[in-house]
This record gives C-alpha cells, structure tokens and sequence, in this order.
C-alpha cells in the first residue's frame, strides 16, 4: 500500500527504502514520497527430532516447525536523495507432530510476540548522469521482542551496503532494463550466544532466523559471525507491471562449520518476481 501511482519501478525492498525483494536500488523515491508495506515471511523446519532431553526418558517424536514473520515497514523520502526507513516484526511459530514413540502426548504448540525493530537510511549520491547511479545504505537493529520467547536477537546489529544502479528504462531502441548491484557487511553483535540457529527442543532459547548466525568461541575476534552480504537484480519496469529476477548471496566470513554438519557458512537464493 502505497501513497503514489506512477510506473512501476522499483517499489520497496523487504527491510524498505526503494528497492525489489532483498535487493535494493542505488537511486530514491521523489521527496515527500510515503509506503506502507505489508509482508509476510514462512519458513519450515521438516523432522525435527525431540529426544530424551526434551521428554525426560526414553521416548521421542518427529515434528515440524513452521515459523512466520509479519513484517511492517514504513519508508520516506526525506528529499529526492535521502530516504528513511522503520521496520517492526511479528514473529510467531507452530510446531506440529509427524510421528512420536508410545503414544507419547504431544499436543501442537504455538509462540508469538513482537519482534525487534529496525531502522534504514539510504542515500543516493546526486551525480548527473540518469543512466549510472550509486549510493550508500545502513541497518541498524533494536532489541524489542521478547527475549523469554526468543524473539530478539538481544543486540544491535548493523548492515552496511553499497548501491549501484544502471538505468536504461528510457532507451526506445532496447527494452526498459534497470540493473541492480548491492555488496555489503552485516555486523552480527551477539557474541555470547548467537542468534537463529535453531533448537526445536527449546525454540524460545534460540529463536529462528532470518537472522541466524552462531555465537562466537572463547579468543575468536568479534568479526567471527559476521556476514558478507551481495545482490543482483534486473529489472523490466513499465507502466502497470515489473518484472524481474534477483540473486542473493550471504556468508558468514570467518566461521568455522563442522565437515558432517548439513549446513554450509553461505546461502543462496534465485527469485522470480513481478510487480503489479
């Protein structure tokens, strides 16, 4: 929900300010622009295993997890160059139960409750030209949610991103094109205990990420959790519809994963998405 109707470029990235999904555009909205946006986030943990730790004897069970974070985000265009942004969460997660020894009761749980809130900047550095554009973008994260229900990740995290945006929606010899790069750091601050990586015995002292990122080891520097962050999108806008395919890769720079563990330390995504 919007308050402007123009052509359909770049609209508002998931954490705001101007951008696609998780890729956001070098360039601002017009000053005194104002978007409200809804959006919803669901994610699945298959077969998770409860053991004897969790039911204090022999038996155990194989149960899902289905988390869900309700985000919304307000952004603003402060001038044709600068632009704030707030986000609030809304986490919540339901576990359910695929299959349990002795008929061992088990009754479907749910969790819900605020999460942590976070604000953005962006700027668009004003060169002339209309074709190449670059900027800057900071995240910094509050601790809000509840910290009994594993709903904050108790620290301010910071991202850093630069932006750099090639425009050729006006060229009438080729077809309106706008091509995204960001490349950025995630300071992750929770030393002490991580954040995300998930626990199903006990969810509430993990939580569940986005974000995820493991505490960091007795004489390990600060930076051992932390993430490199890059993005690249394309985009073909026009006037009532955009289309567009984003890339999203995320590593953690200097963590150290097991060989037999079934995670690796970076993550990818490939999205298809169209704007209407």
């Amino acid at each position: 929900v919007s308050t402007w109707v123009p052509s359909a470029l770049a609209s508002v990235a998931y954490n705001g300010t101007r951008g696609l999904l998780r890729t956001r555009s070098a360039d601002t909205f017009h000053k005194g622009t104002v978007s409200f946006q809804i959006s919803e986030q669901y994610g699945k943990q298959n077969d998770e295993e409860l053991g004897p730790s969790f039911f204090g004897s022999a038996d155990s069970a194989a149960v899902d997890f289905h988390t869900f974070i309700t985000r919304a985000s307000l952004t603003y265009a402060l001038s044709d160059f600068f632009e704030i942004a707030g986000n609030l969460d809304v986490r919540n997660w339901i576990r359910t139960t695929q299959e349990a020894t002795g008929g061992v009761p088990l009754d479907t749980e749910t969790r819900g409750g605020l999460g942590d809130t976070d604000v953005s900047a962006k700027l668009n550095f004003p060169f002339h030209s209309q074709k190449f554009k670059l900027g800057g973008y900071g995240n910094v994260t509050f601790p809000t949610g509840s910290k009994e229900r594993g709903f904050t990740t108790d620290s301010n995290d910071i991202t850093v991103m630069g932006l750099a945006t090639i425009d050729l929606s006006d060229l009438e010899t080729f077809v309106p094109t706008r091509i995204h790069l960001n490349a950025g750091y995630r300071f992750n601050q929770n030393e002490d205990r991580g954040y995300g990586i998930f626990n199903p015995a006990n969810p509430d002292s993990s939580g569940f990420n986005p974000p995820g990122y493991p505490f960091s080891p007795g004489g390990e520097q600060t930076t051992y959790n932390d993430t490199g962050i890059f993005n690249a999108a394309v985009e073909f806008p026009a006037p009532q519809v955009t289309f567009f395919l984003e890339f999203d890769w995320q590593k953690m720079m200097n963590v150290e994963i097991p060989s037999d563990a079934n995670v690796g330390p970076s993550t990818d995504r490939l999205s298809p998405g169209a704007e209407l």
